[in-house]
């Protein structure tokens, strides 16, 4: 399984710090060895920087660094030439050293860390996100809304060939997740969800197992079977809202959710919807009034499967 999270501690932005020497200094000669074993510059230290993070089977792999606009600037205005005519008002969020290690490089990574991105571009009220990236997934990114509005340009420090990426979130965003939000009314828990991608057979809930998150699924089908049976009861699309008892309750989950294709799914932990319940009640409960369909047709299936 691979999450894409954000870095909520120390520890974690540490971590963070650490992964782009081993990637960009001693995988790939890009920058100068440090005595810290850290990459870090002035831009760490900012309120306004949130760090990414990519964990495969609990080992952080990947990072990218996001940076909203201020009177001091963003990372691309040192690094990159982007050349970009921005309207008038326009608020700016900046994506800068992404790195992942060498055996992990996918497009799966790199689309999930920049969706993340756009995601909380959306919480922040941004209008444009810029990002560097690999040409060779260009095509995957311009599906998301992505254009590319100038040419290549070489990064100073590594001598790379990379394309300069703009979305307009407000206007060009296309990725169901964000639509989902938007169609329910809970945009105000988009930036506390967290992107989890699974493949083929793999389990994304085991009944029996006491729950602590929620569900929304974004990309792929999933297969719902009863505990003690292999057998299909349901299969669920892009769409979907499962595990949500779990936001309210300890009880166990009552049935086992199995990957039937490549999926993608966000993630809401009990113990941030809570937050978000005591915080902005209104908000919290419009959400539960979005599940109940869902949890009714869950009802009827095991009535229908026990029948």
């Amino acid at each position: 399984m691979l999450r894409i999270v954000t870095a909520k501690s120390p520890e974690k932005i540490d971590e963070v710090l650490k992964l782009r020497h081993q990637v960009l200094a001693v995988e790939e000669g890009f920058l100068p060895r440090t005595a810290s074993h850290r990459i870090i510059d002035r831009f760490d230290a900012f309120p306004s920087t949130t760090h990414l993070m990519a964990i495969q089977d609990d080992q952080l792999i990947g990072a990218m660094r996001l940076t909203m606009d201020s009177e001091v600037g963003i990372p691309a205005d040192e690094e990159h030439e982007f050349n970009i005519a921005l309207p008038a008002g326009s608020h700016l969020l900046c994506c800068s050293l992404y790195c992942v290690k060498r055996d992990y490089r996918s497009t799966q990574v790199m689309l999930g860390l920049l969706l993340m991105a756009s995601y909380l571009g959306v919480a922040n009220g941004v209008t444009h996100l810029i990002a560097p990236t690999d040409p060779k997934i260009l095509t995957l990114i311009r599906r998301k809304g992505f254009v590319t509005p100038t040419d290549h340009v070489e990064a100073p420090f590594a001598s790379l060939n990379i394309k300069p990426l703009l979305l307009d979130i407000e206007q060009d965003l296309k990725d169901f997740f964000a639509s989902f939000v938007e169609h329910n009314d809970i945009e105000g828990f988009i930036q506390s969800y967290e992107c989890a991608f699974y493949e083929p057979g793999e389990y994304i809930i085991r009944a029996g197992e006491i729950g602590d998150c929620a569900f929304v699924l974004v990309d792929g089908e999933v297969a719902v079977k009863y505990s003690g049976s292999e057998q299909t009861a349901d299969t669920m699309v892009a769409g979907a809202v499962f595990g949500e008892m779990s936001l309210l309750t300890d009880q166990r989950r009552s049935a086992n959710i199995v990957a039937k294709t490549r999926v993608r799914v966000m993630t809401l932990s009990r113990a941030i919807f809570l937050e978000h319940l005591h915080n902005n009640p209104a908000m919290a409960m419009s959400m539960l009034k979005s599940m109940s369909s869902r949890m009714q047709h869950l009802i009827d299936q095991r009535v229908k499967t026990v029948a």
